[in-house]
């Protein structure tokens, strides 16, 4: 924002927040109750990223002074609302233009999300008052302002419409992981295998739940070799470089494959760590995003934190990835019990079960669950490259570094 207010265009003004917003306090419009039921009409909102509660039935002192951004005081999160609502909690402000201004509160909203401000946990200031009403940014006249603002609406609108993409299939995928685990496929017709309720018969009871006849229940140490990664000495600086995938817990997320990692080595230091080949199945094993896994993507290693699973079939690599995907959550739940720092060695990791099939039907259930974390990718980069899309825009649009025509 610094460089907006060094070269700001003619026709623009530097204004303090409170010269152009006005507050007003939420107690008059908190619920009275959290029975909240879909078939109520007055939404109940909060400014974070749930926004919607649920919906109340009490129709007194319903907020409806429009439009108007809800702003947490203590989180920072705002969101912009046009339609009326209740609230559930007295940490926040209502935002208004001020009577005596101009403006356009769209593209205040996106002000505020262009600010950053750092937010301790044990802080309990008011932001709003203490900080961030105090702000100055630069003001373009009235009539750029509406057109600036339908302009990042706009990408907002394909954001929030990718965003609830990958919402769904992830429920998809979620479901999709429950009946292929517990019913397993008919390679025959392609299709899933009765339920249990409708074919008990077709089933037995087993360590990890009902599961087919046909399957088996096995240690993950007899499907692969469990390799503890381990980290190349840090002040050899020519260990580290841009050649090989060195894999830690921060760059095990939400993807399927690991193509990339914040530090990577050189020959040298790949040298001296255990290598793993492409498909090599990595496990979160200690800290607080443990049991979180993917897949090597090439050739590559990873440091102590994390249990590799080498396939001795390595065509099973995928399937296996999935049922460990399903089945690893409640063993590392039972594992890890009320340890400060959640942490499972090797041992015990290599005793965690996971179900062995027919290779055709194991093939069959990474390809359908590999199907739909496809659909996933492509909706995440698209995200992704849509709100690079807005971060730009906003860079050139909000300081005047491009001009919109009126």
């Amino acid at each position: 924002m610094s460089e907006c207010l060094k070269a700001m265009p003619d026709g623009w003004h530097i204004v303090e927040l409170s010269e152009i917003l006005q507050y007003e306090q939420p107690y008059h419009y908190i619920v009275l109750s959290e029975e909240y039921n879909d078939v109520f009409g007055i939404p109940v909102l909060t400014a974070g990223k749930s926004f919607l509660l649920g919906y109340t039935n009490e129709s007194d002192n319903v907020y409806s002074n429009l439009p108007v951004i809800i702003f947490d005081d203590f989180t920072t999160d705002s969101k912009y609302v046009d339609f009326p609502f209740k609230v559930k909690s007295s940490a926040m402000k209502f935002l208004r233009p001020r009577e005596d201004v101009s403006i356009d509160l769209k593209l205040v909203f996106e002000y505020l999300q262009s600010l950053k401000i750092s937010v301790a946990n044990s802080d309990h200031k008011r932001r709003w008052i203490s900080e961030f009403s105090k702000i100055k940014i630069t003001i373009p006249p009235f009539e750029q302002q509406t057109k600036i603002a339908n302009i990042l609406s706009t990408c907002d609108a394909v954001i929030e419409k990718t965003q609830a993409a990958i919402a769904k299939y992830k429920l998809i995928k979620q479901g999709m992981l429950y009946d292929l685990f517990t019913r397993g496929i008919d390679i025959q017709t392609g299709k899933l295998s009765p339920r249990y309720q409708d074919a008990p018969e077709l089933y037995k009871e087993s360590k990890l739940g009902w599961i087919p006849k046909e399957w088996e229940v096995e240690s993950i140490s007899s499907i692969g070799e469990i390799i503890t990664g381990s980290t190349p000495p840090t002040a050899r600086s020519e260990f580290y470089g841009n050649n090989f995938l060195f894999v830690s817990p921060a760059d095990i997320q939400d993807n399927v494959y690991i193509n990339e990692t914040g530090k990577k080595l050189t020959q040298s230091g790949f040298d001296v760590c255990r290598k793993l080949p492409k498909n090599t199945i990595c496990v979160v094993c200690i800290g607080s995003t443990i049991g979180k896994m993917a897949l090597l993507d090439k050739e590559g290693c990873t440091n102590q934190q994390i249990n590799s699973v080498i396939c001795f079939d390595s065509n099973l690599s995928t399937y296996f990835f999935y049922a460990m995907l399903f089945y690893n959550e409640q063993q590392f739940r039972r594992e890890i019990g009320l340890q400060a720092v959640p942490i499972v060695n090797k041992s015990h990791f290599s005793e965690f079960l996971v179900p062995v099939v027919q290779k055709a039907e194991a093939l069959k259930i990474a390809e359908c669950l590999m199907s739909i974390d496809t659909k996933l990718q492509s909706e995440q980069s698209y995200l992704e490259k849509m709100q690079q899309i807005k971060k730009g825009l906003m860079e050139d649009l909000l300081s005047g570094k491009k001009r919109v025509k009126v």
